[in-house]
């Protein structure tokens, strides 16, 4: 079944065509072009991204956008451990749905162990592996409501 929707360019969030600002983040709506949003199995719910730690030990739900590294990021307790992760290491993206990745270090982010380009975006899919210089995470997503 589709319908027409407003997708919020901040945060992904589809939201009724009759709606001028968004109900997840309350960015303005007004300008955005309205879509055909097929439901398929997903019934229409919010796509959830998540990376989580190859140990197991850290998890966090990507938001529109995060920087990922040693100083005031996601992940941030957890990856200040790490001698080669920068402060500012990677940026993480919700575009229309999709994850990307932006590599701002000097030791480099890897998906699916092929090293990106540096300041380069690039798309992440479910299932991939995103390492940030030397820890390694599991990119993840689930509907919600």
């Amino acid at each position: 079944m589709a319908r027409e929707v407003r997708v919020c360019d901040n945060c992904g969030t589809s939201n009724s065509i009759d709606r001028l600002e968004c109900e997840q983040c309350g960015y303005d709506l007004s300008f955005t072009v309205p879509t055909i949003e097929n439901e398929g199995d997903e019934g229409g719910k919010k796509k959830i991204w998540r990376i989580t730690s190859n140990s197991g030990i850290a998890s966090a739900e990507i938001g529109a956008e995060e920087l990922v590294g040693r100083e005031g990021t996601i992940l941030s307790d957890y990856v200040n451990s790490s001698d080669y992760i920068s402060r500012k290491h990677a940026r993480l993206n919700i575009i229309d749905g999709k994850l990307y990745v932006v590599d701002y270090s000097t030791n480099g982010t890897t998906l699916n162990g092929v090293k990106i380009p540096q300041n380069e975006s690039v798309e992440v899919s479910e299932g991939d592996e995103l390492a940030f210089a030397d820890m390694a995470f599991r990119v993840t997503s689930e509907y919600a409501d």
